[in-house]
């Protein structure tokens, strides 16, 4: 009789479920038409998706299992995600795997806990997890489960929950390093998702950083539809498409890893996804990866600044520094200190291509910098522009975290810059050895970054900018095998001896900020 009762319930909250979303029109899946109807798998895997794949992470976006299988075999497909709408939806289908999943989920939660609101809550997240569970069979990556949407400005509720989910996942033999907790971004939802991020991603507790943001182009349209009547957008005014495309400048200053445009209704919207540079000039049928796609524009700025005027010095530069991870083109800016010689600062700039540069210096900020500082300076600064040898994508520059600044100041991390020059004809056989010592070095616990540039003017210069949580991370770092094992390979190639220089970090000042986005590299 009470799992009669409860069956009821759920019944009923899928059907509440069902109607907020269709309030909003919510699509069922990215690979769904506006009318309904299929798209050919073929030709969108042969046109647009197959070419969007390969530069940028694609995530489903439904909870039909038939669908998610068709395009997780063609390879193209990762990641997957769900919400309240698809498991109210699979519940209710009638579908025996589903049904089966709704029986489990019922006869689970009579069994663990007492009362209707709680046995309902329980079974809906198991149900969710069950959904889930089946999804991680046919998908490589990662599956994100939505914390009930009505829990949004509930903090607490909203991570016991979140907890629970964790658990039951694996409970189900899914590790959590598998599974993307979806939150609503209202206070408490974001407060939730700092804590979450601290247990879960064993986070330090000044990371605030999410590990995607996941916008949803398709809900943005159906809001567009029913305020305005209109019916039909082209792919490069859709205001879903719009929508994310104005949250590029703000991920460049957020550093957010993955930007994933989610629910689009229909492919003519793939090639508008504005993860890719110049995505405005892409037609409906070709999409390629741009030179911006494969390789960053660096330059690392020397100044030296007269005595006693370090601190008018910083503040004017983090001013520029702040406005600069504004522009759209800006992947880091970095204004740096020297430990030993305070009067010494370095910008390290990264942009996305080399209208970057060009762009940055025709901005108000920059001129104003410009002149503020024209004063200050002890002698002419010096720019070195740089290719970038790793990593070697503008993406890739993208740091972990939501923040860039805290109200402390500078940030406790250890940076070397180390200044390498190598004898003529060493370059590729350095560049070499020096990449697999960066990839390892990124493996280690303490690292943050491990950036390889390579002068554009003399390609014997070389600069390694080291990141470690700490010194003492550091110092562990040159006890390693591969580090032991670089420098042993790369000791004949010197031209001079290298030189490394301390810095103190003001921007960013938060050390997550530091860190590249975890699948980045």
């Amino acid at each position: 009789m009470a799992k009669r009762a409860l069956r009821l319930a759920c019944v009923a909250l899928s059907i509440l479920i069902l109607r907020h979303h269709g309030e909003f029109q919510a699509f069922t899946g990215s690979v769904i038409a506006q009318s309904g109807s299929r798209i050919s798998l073929r030709s969108v895997a042969e046109t647009g998706l197959s070419q969007l794949a390969a530069v940028t992470t694609l995530s489903i976006d439904t909870g039909d299992l038939a669908i998610i299988k068709e395009y997780a075999e063609t390879g193209l497909i990762t990641d997957a995600t769900t919400n309240p709408l698809f498991v109210s939806q699979a519940g209710l289908s009638g579908d025996p795997v589903y049904v089966a999943f709704v029986e489990d989920a019922i006869e689970y939660a009579c069994g663990k806990v007492e009362g209707v609101d709680e046995r309902v809550a329980l079974a809906m997240d198991k149900l969710a997890v069950n959904l889930g569970v089946a999804i991680s069979k046919l998908v490589t990556g990662y599956i994100s489960t939505e914390v009930d949407p009505r829990l949004s400005f509930d903090k607490e509720e909203t991570l016991r929950r979140a907890r629970r989910i964790i658990a039951l996942y694996e409970e189900a033999g899914v590790p959590r390093e598998r599974v993307l907790i979806k939150l609503a971004a209202t206070w408490e939802g974001i407060a939730a998702m700092a804590e979450l991020e601290k247990e879960v991603q064993a986070v330090a507790a000044a990371q605030y950083g999410a590990r995607l943001i996941s916008p949803f182009p398709g809900r943005v349209l159906d809001w567009h539809k029913r305020s305005s009547g209109k019916e039909t957008w082209s792919p490069r005014e859709d205001p879903g498409v719009v929508a994310v495309e104005r949250m590029c400048p703000l991920a460049a200053i957020v550093a957010c890893c993955l930007l994933e445009g989610t629910s689009f209704v229909g492919p003519g919207s793939l090639p508008m996804l504005p993860k890719l540079r110049k995505s405005r000039a892409l037609s409906r049928t070709q999409l390629t990866a741009t030179p911006s796609q494969r390789v960053a524009y660096a330059a690392v700025v020397q100044v030296q600044v007269k005595e006693g005027q370090e601190e008018d010095f910083l503040e004017a530069s983090l001013q520029n520094a702040r406005k600069s991870k504004g522009e759209p083109l800006n992947q880091r800016f970095d204004v740096l200190q020297q430990r030993d010689s305070p009067g010494n600062f370095a910008l390290v700039e990264i942009y996305r291509n080399a209208d970057g540069p060009a762009g940055h210096k025709e901005t108000q900020h920059y001129q104003r910098w410009r002149d503020d500082v024209a004063d200050m300076m002890a002698v002419p600064r010096t720019a070195v522009q740089y290719d970038t040898v790793f990593p070697g994508k503008a993406t890739d520059y993208h740091p972990a975290t939501l923040m860039l600044e805290r109200s402390q100041g500078a940030a406790d991390v250890d940076v070397t810059h180390v200044v390498v020059k190598v004898k003529p004809g060493a370059e590729k056989a350095f560049k070499k050895a020096t990449r697999a010592n960066a990839m390892e070095s990124v493996k280690e616990y303490g690292n943050l970054r491990f950036d390889v540039l390579q002068s554009v003017d003399d390609p014997t210069d070389f600069l390694l900018i080291e990141v470690y949580r700490t010194a003492a991370d550091a110092a562990k770092h040159k006890n390693t095998q591969h580090y032991l094992e670089w420098r042993s390979t790369v000791a004949f190639m010197m031209a001079e001896p290298r030189e490394g220089k301390k810095y103190v970090t003001h921007f960013p000042s938060v050390p997550a900020a530091w860190k590249v986005a975890e699948g980045v590299i």
